[in-house]
């Protein structure tokens, strides 16, 4: 009988400090943990500021340091999604190491235990950001996506989330339409005073039109909208010029609509200045890819696969003279 009266009072021991570890830790789960990180390029040495984006497959260094909140026999997890170069260690601990339970220098998690209140633990990642992440395939299409990755999450093992630093990470396909729809962006803007302001405004919106491609993942269709818009002065239309009839009767009906009443109207004054065969010979392309892409578009969008249906018919309509 006083056998097992210790085995029940040994397991209150247990259940109670389990709750008590349980408490402290929930505790803190909204405590601040990382209390500095900084991200650089390992090949420039270049700092990655808050609102810098990551490149895939790129090698970038995180100095990571870690304030223990608390005290206490818990084991909490780092994960990292960076990936080991297969050159030295994906971590290294610059200090605090004797916090450290487990590490493996190509593994993407190492374990510490937090045994003293406000001891640091200062650790250096150094790793690739992953090169297929930002890319979904869908048959033989791949779309691009801008992805978001845990450059370090820290969590309780088998409990809570703890903390977490997030990056951006985008694709070389993603970053280029990224610089050439801003290069557009920045010449509609030196020209708007100038340009004829119905031109502008379908121009403009044409450039949305290829931004909301880009977020369904149709990265290269989206880029090869924007060559559509002139990047000179001498082949803008300026105040004042001769309206026809389409430039004169335009509704705004939303940005699908709006972005092929832009081809349409960029096909119309690239006509009256007779310098259609190039806009044309970039159409007839336009076509041929959007029907590739409405059709494997399907599988993925059916709403956004119409629009690009209606675009191509509109692009053709204007192609044959109708």
């Amino acid at each position: 009988m006083s056998r097992i009266n210790s085995i029940v009072r040994i397991s209150i021991v247990i259940i109670i400090l389990s709750s008590i570890s349980h408490t402290l830790v929930s505790g803190q789960t909204n405590a601040k943990w990382i209390t500095n990180i900084e991200i650089k390029e390992a090949e420039t040495g270049k700092i990655i500021g808050v609102d810098d984006l990551l490149l895939t497959g790129r090698l970038y260094e995180v100095h990571v340091e870690i304030t223990m909140p608390l005290s206490a026999e818990i084991e909490v997890v780092a994960e990292t999604q960076l990936e080991w170069d297969e050159v030295g260690s994906l971590w290294n601990v610059i200090e605090g190491a004797g916090a450290i339970k487990f590490t493996d220098p190509q593994q993407n998690i190492i374990s510490f235990t937090p045994k003293a209140k406000d001891a640091k633990l200062v650790l250096f990642i150094r790793g690739r950001a992953p090169r297929d992440i930002t890319m979904k395939r869908v048959d033989d299409l791949i779309l691009h996506y801008t992805t978001n990755i845990n450059l370090i999450f820290l969590n309780v093992k088998d409990g809570s989330p703890l903390e977490s630093i997030e990056k951006m990470v985008v694709d070389s396909w993603i970053l280029d339409f990224n610089n050439k729809v801003e290069e557009k962006k920045v010449f509609l803007d030196e020209i708007k005073d100038e340009a004829n302001e119905k031109w502008f405004s379908l121009t403009s919106s044409l450039v949305g039109y290829s931004e909301s491609m880009a977020n369904n993942g149709f990265t290269d269709m989206a880029s090869q909208i924007l060559d559509l818009i002139p990047s000179s002065r001498d082949s803008v239309p300026l105040k004042p010029v001769q309206q026809d009839f389409l430039m004169a009767n335009i509704s705004y009906l939303g940005i699908g609509v709006l972005g092929i009443l832009a081809v349409i109207g960029m096909v119309q004054w690239s006509r009256n200045r007779s310098k259609n065969s190039i806009f044309e010979d970039v159409l007839k392309d336009q076509v041929k890819r959007l029907e590739v892409l409405r059709v494997r578009g399907e599988r993925i969008d059916r709403r956004f696969a119409s629009d690009l249906e209606e675009l191509k018919d509109t692009v053709k309509k204007v192609l044959e003279g109708e």
